[in-house]
Formats: structure tokens, C-alpha cells, sequence
């Protein structure tokens, strides 16, 4: 996919995808990209996703383009959606980053699809603490394989961990998980940057990917998705 002949393979895409990509909002037209990852980890234009809620550091924003599903806790998750028996917050975070406040607490699950724009952003304002990457498998994040009973993705795909300090919701855990394909994520921050929510984190080259993101147990989390939707048309509140 970093070939020059894989450029060859972007119309097709497109049109594969169409109704489903907008070419309208991406940075630059398909002639500037040479290579199809450079399409696939594209830019889009400065305002196509407006930040809800900007002034307001006690909201945090969707991390992603994606599918997402949001939960009290990990308990609420298992019952809803994650069947695998080996999910845990553990088990995603790790025994070096996770303490009894992110277990209680409460996550928000944002599932990438091939034609999504696939830069990620910071959900929250605050300081960079870490990153420690996790090594493991690139099992597909579809929702069967999610569903499984043998394995849990989430936990055993290889993913980087970060931990963001903020002053509005203590210590917010994202976590960028590969998947099928998708053996490159590529961060723009470093340890002991300030950030502010809407900021570029990152990006995952070609495949299908997810953000996971983990809020420590605090009553300021409101997963209220009536106020979750209140931006369709951008990068939404939580």
C-alpha cells in the first residue's frame, strides 16, 4: 500500500465506498496522493469537523470518525455488546497503566471502518502522562469477531496505550488498537505535551482500526446520547 502502483487503487476505492466518503471534505484532491496510504490516512479540510463545545473543558468529543458505543462501565459493556470472556479493563490497559478507578469507570468504544478518515484526536484537554505499547496479535474489530466466545480482540490485538491528566476528569485512558492490516499507528504528540480536545493525536495506516477510550469512575461522566449527538455534522459531544 506504499507503492507507487497502489495509487492505482484509489479510484477504485472510492467508488467502491461511494455515498460513504465525501471527497468534497478531504485536504487535497486524489492527484496529490501517491501512494494509496497517503490516501488512506488523508486530511480534511480545517473546519470539517467542528469541535462541540470548544470552550468548555468538562465536555469531551468523539476521538473519531466511527461507530460508536458508549458504557457506564465494563460490566454494562459485557452484558451489551462485548461477549468475549476475557475482556477486562485490565486486561485492555495492562497491569502497569490500570488502577481500581479506570476499572469502575466508564468507556467509550469508537470502531473504524476501511473508508472512515483515519486520523483519531484528543477527546479531552489536558498533559500527556505516557504511551506504552502493548504487543499482540491484528484480529479483525468486526463486530463478530468482537462477539467471540474463544478471544477477546481488544485484548489481545497489538495497541498503544496513553494516558491523558486532565482537570475536569482525572486521568482519561485512550487507547489506539490495530487491526486486520493495520500493523502501523502513527502518533503526532509526545510525553509532557499540553493538548487540547479536537487536537490531531494520530493516525492508523491502511485497515480497519479502533479507539478505546477510558474514564476513571467520577460522576462528572454523563453518557447521556442525547447530548452525546448534539453535533451530527462533526466530531460529537460526549
Amino acid at each position: 500500500m506504499n507503492s507507487a502502483e497502489s495509487a492505482q487503487d484509489i479510484p477504485k476505492f472510492v467508488e467502491f465506498f461511494k455515498g460513504q466518503l465525501s471527497l468534497a471534505e478531504v485536504k487535497y484532491p486524489l492527484e496529490h496522493f501517491k501512494t494509496f496510504n497517503e490516501f488512506f490516512i488523508r486530511e480534511l479540510k480545517p473546519g470539517a469537523r467542528p469541535i462541540a463545545c470548544m470552550e468548555r473543558d468538562d465536555v469531551a468529543i468523539c476521538s473519531a470518525d466511527s461507530r460508536l458505543m458508549a458504557f457506564k462501565s465494563a460490566d454494562d459493556s459485557l452484558r451489551f455488546w462485548i461477549k468475549g470472556r476475557k475482556f477486562s479493563i485490565q486486561g485492555l490497559l495492562g497491569k502497569d497503566v490500570c488502577s481500581n478507578a479506570f476499572i469502575d469507570g466508564s468507556l467509550v468504544i469508537f470502531r473504524l471502518a476501511p473508508q472512515d478518515y483515519h486520523r483519531f484526536h484528543i477527546p479531552v484537554s489536558g498533559t500527556i502522562e505516557k504511551f506504552i505499547n502493548i504487543p499482540g496479535c491484528l484480529y479483525t474489530v468486526n463486530p463478530i469477531a468482537v462477539n467471540s466466545k474463544y478471544c477477546n480482540v481488544f485484548t489481545e490485538n497489538k495497541r498503544v496505550v496513553s494516558i491523558i491528566s486532565t482537570a475536569e476528569f482525572g486521568k482519561v485512558a485512550l487507547v489506539a488498537i490495530g487491526a486486520t492490516m493495520v500493523g502501523s499507528i502513527t502518533f503526532s504528540k509526545k510525553e509532557g505535551d499540553y493538548v487540547k480536545k479536537g487536537d490531531e493525536f494520530g493516525y492508523f495506516s491502511f485497515g480497519g482500526s479502533t479507539v478505546i477510550c477510558v474514564f476513571e469512575k467520577v460522576e462528572a461522566v454523563d453518557l447521556d446520547p442525547r447530548k452525546r449527538l448534539k453535533d451530527l455534522t462533526g466530531t460529537n459531544c460526549i
